[in-house]
Order: structure tokens, then sequence, then C-alpha cells
């Protein structure tokens, strides 16, 4: 949610306003102490998701299975 000169909750905006990424997946990693918003948000959209950092690897491979998986029935 903290990038240089930007922030992930606009990055998304942009990404589902954009026809050509409007339906693609994405998935939310965050170091925040608490990343309600950030679970509020994703929770409300569809093909988001959201991990807590630090990212536990087998955690990590199963969000992207599931996800591309999603994709691909959509």
């Amino acid at each position: 949610y903290h990038m240089p000169g930007n922030t992930g909750s606009h990055l998304f905006e942009s990404l589902r306003r954009n026809n050509a990424t409007k339906t693609t997946p994405i998935l939310f990693m965050s170091g925040e102490a608490d990343p309600e918003h950030i679970l509020n948000e994703v929770s409300d959209s569809a093909g988001a998701r959201f991990l807590p950092k630090p990212v536990k690897l087998d955690e990590f491979r199963k969000t992207i299975r599931e996800m591309l998986a999603g994709s691909q029935e959509a």
C-alpha cells in the first residue's frame, strides 16, 4: 500500500477502471500492522486477494494457483 509516488489503492483503482485490466487477478501483500482497510477493499472486489507479510511460500503458491484457476473460469 506504500509505494514510491503511488499507493496500492490508487494502482488497484486504476487497474479496475481500465478495460484491458479490469478482470486481472490482483494479489495485495502488506506488512501493515493493521491491514483492516486493505482487507475491506479486497473482500469487496472480485479477483483480488490479500496475504500478510512475511508471506509463507506454500501459502503464496496456493493463493496464486487459486487465483489463476479462478481467472480461467471467468
